[in-house]
Order: C-alpha cells, then structure tokens, then sequence
C-alpha cells in the first residue's frame, strides 16, 4: 500500500512561524500599545513644587508674628498693672515699623492718608502738634495696622526713606528710651507736654526738629 508523502520538516516550521503571527503590523500595534509614556506627558501629573518666599518677606512675617506676640502679653500685662512701658513701647514702636514697611509704606493697605497730625493729637491728647515745611519730609498719614501702645502713629518720608512718627503725652511715655532696637534707631523730643518718638534706619532724626505746638 502506498503510504502518504511525509511533510517537510522545513515547511512546518514555516507554518508554526506563521502560526506565531509574524506580522508586521501587529508588532508595530503592540510596540505602541506597550510604550511606556514621554516624561512630559507625566509632568502635569506631578504635584508642582512649593514656592519658596524671598528671605526678606520671610524675616519680615517672623518679626511682625513676633511682634504681635509681644503686644498681647503687653496687654495682658497692662490688664494685670504689670506692664513695663519702657521696655514694651520701643518693642511696639518698631514692629509697627516693619509692619507697615512688609505691607506697603504709605500705601492705602497700612496708611490713612486723610488723617491730619494737627488736629489728630488735639483730639487725642488736647493738644495740637504740626509739623513745619521742610524740604524733603512729607507726612504720608496716620499708619493703620499693629498697636501703638495708645500713640498717635503716623507714617512720614524723608525722601525715600520712610519714617514712623508715634506722639504720648510726657506722663504716658515715661522712660522710654532712644537707641538702636532691631536694627532701626529711636529718636525722642518733647515737644510742649507731648513726647514724640522717631523710628527709621537713620543716624539722626528728619521730622522731629520740624514740630511745634501751634498758638490758640
């Protein structure tokens, strides 16, 4: 009997190798499907990193958080007939400083520019303070921010230097001191029964040898 013709082994390996889908195309399908994606596909995804504030706002919010601090054990020790104005006051003076300075100096966001030395210090204290013309030293307004310590504070320039003015009456201002606090040095005169105090980075003082108590 005559028996089938036997196959080829190199034709069945033809056909597993077809079997196996050797295709082209379908590599070409599968490589994409499988590709893993570009990194800038995946930055979006990413959580974007923190922004980092310049060293000098941060110094800034550190001295005004330090500030606040200090003004609520002075009221709670003015509370308690235990506050110590000559150490508080200057304290209060300059964080006041740094506060308007951080928030915009003479800006509408720390200063009322409508408020008037003159007639702020008559109805605080019954006495009228004004400040002369001089070349250089404008009033800006009465700063809006921190406590002063009952003070009249008020934000002033002498060029482009900004200044705080703060006015007590003498009784209420004691002993405090002038020097240097934080950097910044305090100024003092008395001027008719007020004391009027100075803050600014400058040696010597711009707007106080302008005030004067008006007559009547």
């Amino acid at each position: 009997m005559n028996q089938p013709p036997r196959p080829d082994p190199q034709m069945r390996g033809d056909a597993r190798g077809d079997a196996r889908g050797d295709d082209p195309h379908i590599d070409d399908v599968l490589r994409r499907a499988f590709t893993p994606p570009a990194t800038d596909a995946l930055a979006h995804l990413l959580p974007a990193a923190p922004r980092r504030l310049p060293w000098p706002k941060i110094m800034g919010f550190a001295v005004v958080a330090a500030a606040i601090l200090l003004v609520a054990l002075f009221l709670v020790g003015r509370e308690r007939g235990q506050a110590n104005d000559s150490a508080a006051l200057p304290a209060m003076f300059v964080a006041a400083y740094h506060d308007a300075v951080t928030r915009g100096f003479g800006t509408s966001n720390c200063c009322d520019g409508d408020c008037d030395l003159q007639a702020r210090c008559k109805r605080l204290f019954a006495t009228a303070l004004r400040l002369e013309d001089s070349d250089g030293v404008e009033l800006c307004g009465a700063y809006c921010g921190l406590p002063a310590g009952g003070a009249a504070a008020m934000l002033a320039r002498a060029g482009e230097e900004p200044l705080c003015v703060f006015v007590l009456p003498r009784a209420r201002a004691g002993d405090v001191r002038t020097g240097v606090y934080d950097g910044l040095r305090i100024h003092r005169r008395e001027v008719g029964t007020l004391s009027v105090f100075e803050v600014s980075r400058l040696a010597d003082p711009r707007v106080l040898p302008h005030l004067y108590v008006p007559e009547g």
